[in-house]
């Protein structure tokens, strides 16, 4: 797990933003893959949406991103074997790096608790200590500035159905949203990250 977390800061640490607060907002998103789906998907888009994160996670993001997908054209299913498509979006981190560094000690000197993540299953340790890994990656947590960047990591898979019974391998990617603002507080910081990643989950669909 250490040489996962390693990888992962290395590899997205070089997206983020230099580290100087300003006082006007600088916000920063992107996908590290693309996943595009066939015009004929695009053209009947039936959807089974399953949204989970962890407690390490201020974001809502399910009831915005059913309204931002119906928006789209995409027809919500509760029956996953009703749908064309199915995605899931799990929020390993979203908070600034100073809770970040607090998830990372507590992690680390009382062990990785299974019930920490809400909706995630067996791998809700890993899914905390993998995002904290990734929003710690430019090693700031111990400045000033750790209060004022926000960062979220949210992972998207998505699979499409190849006929009535099967389904595709899963396509992922990670979404990763950085904002950083001289007393930047969560309640400002949330609604911004939560907009760049419904909007950047919802162009999928588009």
């Amino acid at each position: 797990m250490r040489r996962i977390l390693t990888i992962c800061s290395v590899a997205i640490g070089l997206f983020f933003l230099s580290g100087c607060a300003t006082t006007t907002p600088e916000i920063q998103s992107k996908m590290t893959r693309t996943i595009s789906l066939s015009p004929n998907l695009l053209q009947n888009k039936v959807l089974f949406l399953r949204v989970t994160g962890t407690e390490a996670s201020v974001l809502n993001l399910e009831e915005p991103l059913k309204e931002a997908l119906r928006q789209k054209g995409v027809k919500l299913v509760e029956n996953p074997d009703e749908a064309k498509i199915s995605l899931h979006i799990n929020t390993l981190f979203a908070n600034n790096l100073k809770e970040a560094a607090n998830y990372k000690a507590s992690l680390i000197g009382g062990g990785v608790a299974g019930g920490m993540a809400k909706g995630y299953g067996h791998n809700s340790g890993d899914s905390i200590l993998i995002g904290v890994g990734v929003a710690l990656a430019m090693g700031i947590a111990e400045h000033a500035l750790a209060d004022e960047t926000y960062r979220a990591i949210v992972d998207v898979s998505l699979r499409t159905k190849t006929n009535e019974t099967s389904w595709s391998d899963e396509e992922k990617t990670r979404i990763l949203v950085e904002a950083v603002q001289m007393g930047l507080k969560v309640e400002e910081a949330k609604p911004t990250m939560e907009t760049h990643v419904i909007q950047k989950i919802s162009d999928i669909l588009k």
